[in-house]
């Protein structure tokens, strides 16, 4: 088991190689959709806390919403309202010094074995 981060969701669910990529690949999907999406890849604004929800680093946006962080690449880019307090550009995130020893504290914890998922979905389920 690892912590998945938004890196994990860009190369195996989206294809892609950066969250920069996965973000610009969401930006084209939506506006095939005939909802196009600004989005500005300089961070601007108040760093966003990232935190760990079921074994995902995540970060939350003010309108409620959250999204999958990396913090190799922390930024943020929130779709369910485009980042509407800084009209479009991503937010940085800001991480806990200690990431790596948060980490290791959780992974210690016992998960139950989930047949027929993969490693990612079973940390969703956990």
């Amino acid at each position: 088991m690892k912590i998945y981060t938004a890196l994990d969701y860009a190369i195996k669910r989206d294809g892609v190689k950066t969250v920069k990529e996965r973000v610009q690949k969401y930006q084209r999907d939506f506006k095939n959709k005939g909802m196009p999406v600004k989005v500005t890849f300089k961070p601007v604004g108040k760093a966003i806390p990232a935190r760990i929800y079921q074994s995902h680093w995540i970060a939350d946006c003010e309108c409620g919403g959250a999204e999958f962080v990396d913090y190799n690449e922390p930024v943020f880019f929130c779709w369910g309202c485009g980042n509407q307090k800084t009209n479009g550009a991503v937010r940085p995130v800001l991480f806990p010094r200690n990431r790596e020893k948060i980490e290791a504290k959780i992974l210690e914890r016992p998960v139950v074995a989930k047949r027929g998922l993969d490693d990612m979905a079973k940390a969703e389920s956990a």
